[in-house]
């Protein structure tokens, strides 16, 4: 996952080594309705950018819905404490 400054856009991209195309639908499905439901105001300030792995597939709703918030606070608080938090 990736967090530029921004206005709060996501971008999901699923890899094909997930499998087919229903599969890859499934799975960015999940992660937006999960991100839908955990959203929060403060992430709006930057554009985030998440890749899903192979592995994706196997991770239920209610597990994204657990694992999201972790991650984004993760990736902001690494943004603002790099070196381009500055410029």
């Amino acid at each position: 996952m990736h967090c530029l400054p921004g206005s709060g856009r996501v971008g999901i991209g699923v890899a094909r080594a997930l499998g087919n195309h229903p599969r890859r639908n499934r799975t960015r499905r999940r992660i937006r309705e999960a991100l839908r439901i955990v959203w929060n105001d403060q992430w709006a300030q930057c554009d985030t950018v998440l890749i899903a792995r192979a592995s994706a597939d196997q991770v239920t709703l209610s597990q994204w819905i657990q694992v999201l918030p972790r991650l984004m606070e993760t990736v902001q608080s690494s943004r603002s404490d790099g070196p381009s938090a500055s410029s």
